[in-house]
């Protein structure tokens, strides 16, 4: 709503902000989601520990960050840098929690840092407002902004706390809390830290909670000052960082000028006139140091190494005020005397801190600090190693009277720290035989190890400091510019009128409007400043860069130079021409296109090369903005305005599967992504253009060696990759890749799932692919919900491959999230879907344990299918299994107690999936896995406050069924399929069509929409531009030796046997690898399970016959999407 100018403040009339955006506006963008948006991308696509190198490095920027600032940056959103630095922060606090996990933590919180450097960049460069850098960096947010309310009520039953009045904080507090020390020293930062110091942007972050005196009247907006339309005595300026250091380094000359006199004029019996002053003054200083440690928090206050100087001083003039009262109070003149020596120690301090003013940059004072922390640790190790010699000597000469306890601790240092011909001369006085030889050990070790090893460390932190000094100056000029800006009323004082000001101003406080206190406030800041006011305003307006005074000054001066005869003017020939100026001048005009043009050839205009970096940017105006003052920022660089317009054809929706498949990515790549994908995919074809470039000798050896390998197809010898179009990439994971491909002799569609077999030995999961290879076989059956059909098996001489039936639904993780929560009905189905899979498994003495979400994959049609037997295995109930294997959070509570399990530990997996697909969330939860084990073994079910209007009672006693902790009791378990039955009697499946669900005639609740791809496009992308060994048919090597093949290759070799499901009998691999059906059949008899079978952990594997102890890796979820 805009404020008639009439009726305005005139204090806020002369402080509107430009072009920021409204406050009510801010208000409305979510910030709760997009953090855990921002969480949920970057944990799926950093899977690996990458230093900031690689997270930087060309392939990496374009197959994870590039799609992720095209993503967000078009939100618009100005809390997205806020939101990355925080799920920065959360990553860093985790990696303290998690340590197994720290390496990926780490790097998942320095992407986050990457990605808000990124988007920042984004935001700012496609913008004509300066004022935008600055209000991404310093608007405060609430990180429960647009929170809904069922999650409110959790993080409140977790903090325990009242949440609705949290505190606000802006993106460069984080920042600085979170220590992102490459995000603050870049460019655009310093940018906005630079101004902001130097007072030519202004900004106030509302008091906090910790404020003692708060005076939020009037909060300004993000605005760029001008002198001119400010009054003379703006008390505000007294917050301007730049002026704020000038004041504080006269008060500590004070300071140091008051303690010198009280140390000169000591008086035991009664305080002087210099020691009341120094005291008062003293107050005042602690006064302004703890406003600032509030205001802000103490963990940006201690960021600042020289707030710990300052809090040093303040800890020996409390304890000498208090030694100096007891003194006096007791007239006791040793007290007294100790009060004072005590005080002269805090010399050590303020003069150097005072130098320190002049000399803060120096890097000597940046890696003191690193050095002397990790000084006094290695002191306080060495301390603790040699106390047990420090015993061992004390007992030795017990009875002496001339060793004691402390005595001995004193030479000891003396020898730590040099003086080693003390410890040979009185050695023997503590033992005759123990003595010498301690003491000659203490020394070498001491003098010799220890004190190299501590050089070392020293020297090693020095050097990383010196490596990071500029990030480090860079982060603590951060600290002490924002330490600058608070909305404290006792900030803006100077020590000891803060003091005036609390008395004063506090009481007021309680009976005071916030407009009467602010103008009582302003008042008393405008007598008590008065001089530094005046100066300020006479500085600005008269001698500060860029004031009327100074450019009319130098405009007199070069005029009167231009008017001397070019003979007279000796001084250029020693200053030098203005060449720089005329070169700079060059850059700095709008040139036309036809000069350009002149050298440009047509394929040097080819859209496809197009710069993409130019997307998004808004078009200049030919006119410029009118009633805006001239503004003088820091210096960033000039950016091109031009704007390439593209034009896509509207496409008709896909109608047949292959269509659908191709035609929806395209469509979604190209709204998700923009022009940039399509700019990126023409750079690609560039850059297959220059391949076929190359020299005519590399080409002509390049088509004889395609030329040699080609063969004819025989669809009748076993099955290979010659067999398979190679269609589109759609899933990767640790060592394999999932890709889509379509048989040339029947045409049908398949998901090709391969593996790199170098990559499957160095991780040591080998014995993984033979498993899942031969569960895939044993499972393979068309007419129950399994979503691993396993169709052919083969393998090269690099990749092992599992061709499976094609789900084109997704998963329901991807269902779920972007829905929130699936109706009752839709569940039921795929309860019963599952349920029925789970039965036909159980039957196969199969257990999945891995099932959740991301494993149960939907069709085209929207039935639902299981998949990832990764860490699947055979059971048997002679012989308990007691592995830890699956995901945590579906975990049954017999796991994770290690009391043994068998396939009972499925049907509670389905009864976490059921709760969660109907509720949007798990029903046992923790912060950490301690809790989360906790919560499954121990806390009660509940269901959430409106349970009864997404689930009937009949729902509930189902899920309560299959989450019952007592095996014997649980919906599902009961031996010899009665357990199924069971459940096929609940209320829940009341006139359920169980038979017509097995063929598959019934109707799925819930159809994907064929409209759309339900996998991530980047990965034919990145299979594009960064793949160095592209996937591709290769014949097999004739008559290779086996025998120089490593024991890992060769049980490759002979265990991973071809398979083809239309000619093929499938095996059992138990007990003696008789037929047990065809591969359309089934088998009606249970196959036996050898007594010596043995569990596995994640890290071994549970089949027959036995394979060697082999480290099992999981697959990422991502290949699981066949």
């Amino acid at each position: 709503m805009m404020v008639p100018t009439s009726t305005m403040d005139p204090e806020v009339q002369l402080r509107l902000p430009l072009d920021v955006p409204a406050e009510q506006d801010l208000l409305n963008q979510p910030v709760f989601p997009l953090i855990h948006a921002i969480k949920k991308d970057v944990e799926e696509r950093i899977d690996a520990s990458l230093s900031w190198d690689q997270l930087n490095a060309v392939d990496v920027n374009y197959s994870i960050f590039r799609p992720l600032v095209f993503k967000y940056a078009k939100l618009r959103n100005y809390a997205i840098v806020y939101a990355c630095l925080v799920v920065r922060t959360h990553f860093i606090e985790s990696a303290s929690q998690d340590l197994a996990f720290a390496p990926l933590k780490l790097t998942r919180a320095d992407a986050c840092e990457l990605l808000a450097l990124k988007l920042l960049r984004r935001f700012t460069g496609n913008s004509d407002n300066p004022v935008d850098l600055f209000s991404v960096l310093t608007v405060s947010w609430d990180p429960l902004q647009g929170c809904p309310d069922s999650c409110m009520s959790d993080i409140r039953e977790i903090t325990g706390e009242d949440i609705r009045n949290a505190d606000r904080v802006s993106a460069l507090e984080i920042a600085i809390s979170s220590e992102a020390k490459r995000f603050i020293a870049s460019p655009l930062v310093q940018t906005c830290i630079t101004d902001i110091y130097n007072g030519r942007v202004v900004f106030s972050a509302p008091a906090t909670r910790g404020s003692i005196l708060a005076d939020n009247y009037k909060q300004r907006h993000v605005q760029v000052y001008d002198v001119h339309n400010t009054p003379w005595l703006d008390h505000y300026r007294l917050r301007v960082p730049r002026y704020r250091g000038i004041m504080e380094f006269v008060d500590f000359a004070i300071l140091l000028f008051l303690f010198v006199l009280c140390l000169h004029n000591k008086s035991f019996s009664t305080m002087n006139w210099s020691e009341i002053v120094f005291i008062i003054f003293a107050f005042g200083f602690l006064l302004d140091e703890l406003t600032a440690a509030l205001e802000h928090g103490w963990d940006i206050y201690i960021q600042n190494m020289w707030n710990g100087f300052d809090l040093a001083f303040a800890t020996i003039f409390i304890v000498y005020l208090g030694c100096r009262c007891r003194g006096l109070v007791k007239d006791d003149f040793w007290w007294n005397d100790l009060a004072y020596d005590i005080l002269a120690c805090g010399a050590c301090i303020l003069f150097p801190r005072l130098a320190f003013f002049a000399i803060k940059n120096n890097l000597i004072i940046l890696a003191l600090q690193g050095m002397i922390a990790e000084f006094f640790v290695f002191i306080m190790l060495a301390a603790v190693c040699f106390s047990g010699l420090l015993f061992t000597l004390w007992t030795l000469s017990r009875g002496s009277a001339t060793w004691n306890l402390r005595k001995i601790a004193w030479l000891m240092t003396q020898v730590w720290f040099g003086n080693t011909f003390l410890s040979f001369t009185v050695a023997e006085s503590f033992h005759p035989i123990f003595g010498p030889i301690l003491m000659v050990m203490f020394a070498a070790l001491s003098n010799t190890l220890l004190i190299t090893i501590m050089i070392s460390i020293l020297s090693n932190t020095f050097a990383r400091i010196n490596e990071h000094a500029s990030e480090e100056y860079l982060y603590q000029f951060a600290i002490s510019t924002i330490e600058g800006v608070k909305s404290d009323a006792l900030f803006s004082y100077q020590p000891p009128f803060n003091i005036l000001a609390l008395l004063f101003l506090y009481p007021l406080s309680t009976c005071l409007s916030p407009r009467q206190l602010h103008t009582a406030n302003v008042f008393l800041i405008r007598i008590t400043s008065f001089p530094q006011l005046i100066v300020i305003g006479v500085y600005e307006r008269c001698f500060a860069p860029g004031s009327r005074f100074i450019a009319t000054t130098k405009a007199a001066g070069s005029s009167m130079f231009d008017s001397v005869s070019r003979q007279f003017r000796l001084f250029e020939s020693f200053m030098g021409t203005s060449r720089d100026d005329v070169m700079g001048a060059i850059f700095e005009i709008d040139v036309p296109p036809s000069v350009t043009n002149a050298f440009s050839t047509e394929d040097d205009r080819e859209p496809g090369m197009e710069d993409s970096a130019e997307f998004g940017k808004a078009q200049e105006p030919d006119e410029t903005r009118q009633g805006r003052p001239e503004i003088v920022l820091s210096p960033t660089p000039r950016r091109s305005r031009s704007r390439t317009s593209r034009t896509y054809r509207e496409e008709q929706p896909p109608n047949s599967p292959l269509a659908r498949l191709f035609g929806t990515v395209r469509q979604r790549a190209i709204s998700a992504q923009g022009d940039a994908l399509g700019d990126i995919r023409k750079i690609g074809e560039a850059m297959e253009n220059l391949k076929e470039a190359a020299m005519p000798g590399d080409k002509l050896r390049q088509e004889i060696k395609e030329l040699s390998e080609r063969q004819p197809i025989d669809f009748e010898g076993e099955v290979n990759l010659f067999h398979f179009v190679l269609l589109r990439s759609v899933g990767k994971g640790a060592f394999g890749k999932v890709r889509v491909v379509q048989h040339k002799q029947t045409r049908d569609l398949y998901a090709l799932k391969y593996i790199n077999k170098a990559k499957c030995v160095k991780m040591k999961a080998v014995a993984n692919i033979i498993q899942e290879r031969r569960l895939l076989e044993e499972a393979s059956h068309e007419l129950i919900s399994i979503g691993f059909n396993l169709r052919y098996a083969f393998q090269d001489d690099e990749n092992c491959f599992f061709v499976l039936d094609l789900m084109l639904g997704g998963d329901l993780r991807f269902h779920l999230e972007r829905l929130g929560s699936l109706s009752e009905d839709t569940v039921r189905f795929y309860v019963a879907e599952i349920a029925s899979a789970l039965t036909f498994l159980h039957d196969k003495r199969i257990i999945h344990r891995d099932l959740k979400p991301d494993n149960i994959l939907l069709d085209e049609k929207g039935h639902a299918h299981i998949t990832d037997l990764n860490i699947a295995v055979h059971y048997s109930e002679r012989r308990m299994l007691t592995g830890v294997a699956g995901s945590m959070a579906y975990m049954a509570p017999e796991v994770l107690t290690k009391k043994g399990y068998t396939y009972t530990i499925d049907w509670w997996s389905l009864g976490v999936c059921a709760y969660e697909l109907i509720f949007g969330k798990r029903p046992f939860r923790g912060k950490t896995n301690s809790d989360l084990t906790h919560a499954i073994t121990r806390d009660s079910l509940k269901f959430p406050e409106d349970a009864s209007a997404k689930c009937s009672r009949e729902g509930m006693y189902v899920l309560m069924g299959l989450l019952e902790r007592d095996t014997t009791r649980r919906l599902g378990c009961k031996p010899n399929g009665e357990g199924f039955e069971e459940l096929k009697k609940q209320g829940w499946f009341k006139n359920f069509d169980w038979d017509r669900l097995e063929d598959k005639e019934l109707e799925p609740p819930f159809v994907p929409d064929s409209k759309r791809a339900n996998f991530d496009a980047t990965h034919e992308l990145e299979e594009l531009l960064l793949e160095d060994n592209p996937l591709k048919a290769r014949p097999r090597k004739a008559n290779q030796d086996v025998t120089q093949m490593s024991a890992e290759m060769r049980q490759m070799e002979e265990q991973f046997t071809s398979y083809d499901y239309r000619k093929m009998k499938r095996r059992s691999y138990y007990p003696h690898n008789h037929i047990v059906s065809s591969a359309t059949g089934t088998s009606t008899s249970r196959p036996s399970t050898p007594a010596n079978q043995t569990d596995s952990r994640m890290a071994s594997v549970d089949v027959m016959p036995p394979l060697p102890a082999t480290k099992m890796v999981p697959l990422e979820k991502a290949e699981a999407m066949t």
